[in-house]
């Protein structure tokens, strides 16, 4: 086993000189699946690219996948998700290929979880693998992200207002988009103040943004009511939670449209940020009209909080929770 930094990774993507398997750890999935695409780019034709889960994986298929030459590159690419979720006989399969991994396959496997050095060797020691450590951006890279992203817009802000945003993000994701917030909410103004930012930028720090999906997509009413009851009553920024209410929305809208056209391919639903399980969920036969009127009842909520201290966050958020059980939830 070898170990890169993810400095190495963007010099192998740059120069289309890869390792035959590297295993992405750590829990920023948005940066890994940003180093994914472009890994994904390198390659021409998407007929040597194959993409698996390791929460429902079909064994045979990926042992077909890794085996096989490519079709019209030199190589192929593998890509298997979530490492983690494998189950005893598919981890066994897979491990024993990693034993001898095939020259004219790359594969590229994920792994959601941080592993000590020791605990690393011990699983991955033996086998002819690349492991990389894909961590959330320090301080300084937020920093210098976000006053780089702004300048392009040619706009200003201060070193108060930039520390306050590196205290409060703590994943790839979140910084790209939470930016992106920042200049399209400034509009036209060339600086930004502290007060501005505080009003637009959201914490994501200690929050799991599934707790709230998974108890929307699955059609909890009671653990929905004590997730958001929970975080109120922990004095959470009521933004944010509107924020992770719109991204189980936003997923079912997803999946709704994929359903109606009657789409079952997991590698679009992945590109979606829609799992296999959640394409059979219930919520797959709520009206698309029912959903998209409860999240423009949210944006409109948001506006509200953002323009506004006189409206009472918390009558707000648990009106929007009323409708999602109601409007959303019940047969």
């Amino acid at each position: 086993m070898k170990i890169k930094t993810e400095t190495n990774l963007i010099n192998d993507i740059l120069s289309v000189k890869f390792d035959s398997v590297y295993i992405l750890g750590g829990t920023d999935d948005a940066k890994k699946n940003e180093l994914l695409k472009n890994i994904r780019s390198t390659f021409k034709n998407d007929f040597d690219i194959s993409e698996l889960s390791g929460i429902d994986i079909d064994i045979s298929l990926f042992m077909n996948d890794v085996s096989t030459a490519p079709l019209f590159s030199t190589k192929k690419l593998v890509i298997l998700k979530n490492y983690e979720k494998l189950k005893k006989d598919a981890k066994k399969a897979v491990e024993d290929y990693l034993t001898n991994p095939n020259p004219s396959t790359i594969l590229v496997i994920t792994l959601n979880d941080e592993l000590r050095q020791n605990e690393l060797e011990k699983q991955f020691g033996i086998y002819s693998l690349t492991f990389i450590n894909i961590a959330p951006p320090d301080k300084t890279e937020i920093i210098h992200y976000v006053k780089n992203e702004l300048e392009k817009h040619s706009k200003k802000i201060d070193d108060i207002s930039l520390e306050y945003i590196a205290g409060v993000i703590d994943n790839y994701g979140s910084l790209k988009n939470e930016t992106e917030k920042l200049i399209i909410y400034s509009e036209n103004k060339k600086n930004i103040t502290f007060d501005e930012v505080k009003d637009i930028i959201a914490s994501f720090k200690d929050l799991n943004p599934f707790d709230i999906i998974n108890s929307i997509l699955s059609k909890d009413r009671e653990r929905l009511k004590k997730i958001i009851d929970d975080l109120i009553r922990s004095g959470e920024e009521p933004l944010r939670i509107i924020n992770m209410i719109l991204l189980a929305l936003e997923k079912m809208i997803k999946i709704n449209a994929l359903n109606t056209a009657h789409i079952n391919s997991y590698n679009l639903s992945y590109q979606l940020g829609v799992f296999p399980g959640e394409l059979r969920s219930e919520v797959r036969y709520i009206s698309e009209n029912r959903i998209i009127k409860t999240i423009n009842h949210c944006l409109d909520v948001e506006n509200t909080l953002k323009s506004t201290h006189t409206e009472d966050p918390v009558i707000l958020i648990k009106n929007i929770v009323y409708i999602i059980i109601d409007y959303l939830m019940n047969p």
